[in-house]
């Protein structure tokens, strides 16, 4: 899970605000960006996505050829067939433009997004529950420019309608080739990035030696500008005992991941911003401001999000921290997640790092190398738990049968009730026998093929599900036992 979290969330560009306003050459907008947001715009999926970073809001902007029919409806009525079977689609002409009004779960909405967003509704939990989306079409001679509005309530839809009024299209004035970047571990498309002409890809990737995870440490550089997207982290270990004093401390290279000794203990997620940042560009006047805070839902992540900024430096910072106290000793393991752009023409350098996107294949191939590697963790300690259960069971036969018998019913009841009074349920995998403990929020609960879980309630084509490779799991509120 840690690993799939850190991936998704170095494709989506979050920045803080207020008074920035991001000025693309390469694929010519502009746009004043509100807190918790993020951008992307790439010439591989022909969008203009600002998200917000709990995918639960965002932003689409993008042109399609004409129909052949000149009916206003039929262009919409064509993009919106997938959605019809899982929800309500109506229909309003004006002008020179007909508008669809949806509600529909989450995921129907995946083709108005990217596979950024598809991935980020099943992290959040959210792919089943029902969205409200506008869509918009504006026919022009030959193209029709097409804006997808998705939210939740009116609070949102008035501030993805400001960020919408601000949105300015312009002509291109930098001339870019889309190029693709290759995965060194799994020699198939990792990513696609615009590069424009005197850009050049320094670095790639690096491979988690504990989790065979290949992640990335992007670097493009041009003669006066940089880009830099990765995962670097931090690691300490110290005992301030008199008797047995130690420290160790190191810090992850930017761009091969190789651990460099450090000699202190970062005192502030600032501090160790201001150290990467200076690793990676040998810059180091730039404000640092505190955006706000991620948690994942069904995990223990959560990430501070910062904005980087100065008049040739701009991107963000995702700063995750574990810091814990032994008693006699202290030890710490911070990720930190950088994009960051800068140099002499920021707003071209800004436009190339707002263009990655990523290879669902790659995405999904790496994650299955990060879950083998867990499931034979896995194995190991069922192997474990297997002796250890043989052992009990051993020790049961020795007391008699009833007794036994009472106190396995004792156990599925007071599961039973703790999980009616606290709305929580056991789901089981019929597969590989897996058993979860979830909130009991959902009528069904699904799983997919790299292992994440989603609820769905109402009606569902379950031969649909099937088909794209999901799981149905096994419900029963005593959790063990007969399913």
């Amino acid at each position: 899970m840690k690993w799939r979290i850190l991936l998704l969330s170095i494709f989506i560009s979050f920045f803080s605000v207020k008074a920035f306003q991001i000025n693309d050459p390469l694929h010519g907008f502009s746009v004043n960006v509100p807190d918790t947001y993020g951008v992307s715009a790439s010439s591989k999926t022909g969008k203009i996505i600002i998200m917000s970073q709990d995918y639960k809001k965002g932003v689409s902007v993008f042109a399609l050829k004409n129909p052949k029919s000149k009916d206003p409806t039929y262009f919409l009525n064509i993009l919106a067939l997938p959605i019809k079977n899982y929800g309500k689609v109506f229909y309003k002409k004006e002008k020179n433009k007909v508008v669809a009004k949806i509600e529909a779960p989450y995921w129907t909405f995946g083709e108005f997004f990217n596979s950024d967003f598809m991935q980020g509704i099943f992290l959040q939990n959210i792919a089943g529950l029902n969205a409200k989306g506008i869509v918009t079409a504006i026919r022009g001679k030959k193209y029709s420019l097409l804006s997808v509005l998705i939210y939740q309530n009116s609070e949102d839809l008035k501030e993805l309608k400001s960020i919408l009024s601000s949105l300015k299209l312009k002509k291109p004035t930098v001339k870019y080739k889309n190029q693709t970047i290759m995965s060194n571990l799994h020699r198939i498309p990792a990513m696609y990035v615009d590069l424009p002409s005197g850009f050049t890809i320094q670095n790639t990737f690096y491979v988690a030696t504990q989790t065979l995870t290949e992640v990335p440490a992007v670097l493009i550089k041009s003669s006066t500008e940089g880009i830099y997207l990765g995962i670097v982290l931090f690691q300490y270990l110290y005992s301030p005992d008199p008797l047995m004093p130690f420290f160790n401390a190191g810090v992850s290279n930017p761009f091969t991941g190789q651990p460099m000794p450090v000699q202190t203990i970062f005192q502030s997620n600032e501090e160790f911003i201001k150290f990467i940042v200076s690793q990676i560009s040998n810059l180091q006047n730039f404000s640092i401001k505190y955006v706000s805070t991620l948690t994942y839902p069904m995990t223990d992540f959560s990430y501070q999000i910062y904005r980087l900024d100065s008049q040739t430096l701009f991107g963000s910072a995702w700063i995750g921290r574990k810091d814990l106290n032994l008693g006699n000793a202290y030890s710490g393991n911070w990720t930190g997640i950088f994009k960051i752009a800068w140099g002499k023409d920021l707003n071209k350098a800004v436009g190339t790092l707002i263009s990655f996107e990523i290879d669902p294949k790659w995405f999904s191939r790496n994650i299955k190398v990060t879950i083998q590697e867990a499931r034979k963790e896995i194995e190991h300690r069922r192997w474990i738990w297997n002796e250890f259960r043989k052992t009990q069971d051993y020790i049961r036969k020795l007391h008699q049968q009833d007794i036994k018998e009472e106190q396995i019913y004792q156990e599925e009841m007071a599961r039973a009730m703790t999980n009616i009074l606290s709305d929580y349920t056991y789901a089981r995998d019929p597969e590989t026998g897996e058993v979860f403990h979830l909130k009991d929020d959902f009528d069904q609960y699904w799983r997919t093929e790299e292992g994440e879980i989603f609820g769905i309630s109402g009606e569902v084509d379950e031969r649909l599900l099937e088909a794209q490779g999901f799981k149905k799991l096994q419900i029963r509120l005593e959790g063990f036992g007969q399913w």
